[in-house]
């Protein structure tokens, strides 16, 4: 059971709820002892299967890295456009997807 405090927003909750639904047990356990921030986890579970485990595994120093790195490449296709056309890519639809 998580315990919280009066002022969480709802995408927190939103994230949470996620968490807890969809991430592997050693990633809960993580956000859970505070060894990574639930925004952290979040974007870390929207890895494949495996690499969230591997993550945790790497330790305190590699979830926040692994976490930066998914925003990063996140934001980067967000800004990415075909050139042809206005529309979406397929990649850029699934991280829609997945959030």
């Amino acid at each position: 059971m998580w315990l919280m405090p009066q002022s969480v927003s709802s995408a927190t909750l939103w994230q949470i709820k996620k968490i807890q639904k969809t991430s592997a047990p050693e990633l809960v356990r993580a956000v859970k002892s505070g060894v990574i921030s639930i925004n952290a986890t979040a974007a870390v579970a929207t890895l494949p299967s495996e690499e969230p485990v591997a993550t945790v595994t790497g330790g305190k120093k590699e979830l926040p890295q692994t976490a930066r790195r998914v925003r990063e490449a996140r934001l980067s296709s967000k800004l990415e456009v075909s050139p042809q056309t206005n529309e979406a890519t397929t990649e850029q639809i699934e991280l829609h997807r997945l959030m």
